[in-house]
């Protein structure tokens, strides 16, 4: 009898294993991709802040300005995902 029972202990184990595992992938999955969002809109507005300064009478201070604007919400942004989880 214990026997038995200890083998439906360890499939019960078994599995709540295997479910604790498929959430945690998830959850990785979907941090993975809320995080990648941020930074690659940051990789490309800075790539194009880096063309653009190369232009120094295209690059006015008003479009700096907005530029970084854009830069330090989507740090923000990342800042709030990563205090999230």
């Amino acid at each position: 009898m214990r026997s038995r029972r200890r083998q439906y202990q360890v499939k019960e184990l078994l599995a709540s294993q295997r479910e604790a595992t498929m959430i945690r992938d998830e959850f990785i999955s979907i941090a993975g991709h809320e995080l990648k969002t941020p930074l690659t809109s940051l990789k490309l507005q800075t790539q194009m802040t880096k063309k653009q300064a190369e232009h120094v009478d295209f690059f006015s201070p008003e479009k700096m300005h907005k530029q970084l604007d854009y830069t330090v919400n989507q740090i923000e942004r990342l800042n709030k995902l990563v205090d999230d989880m």
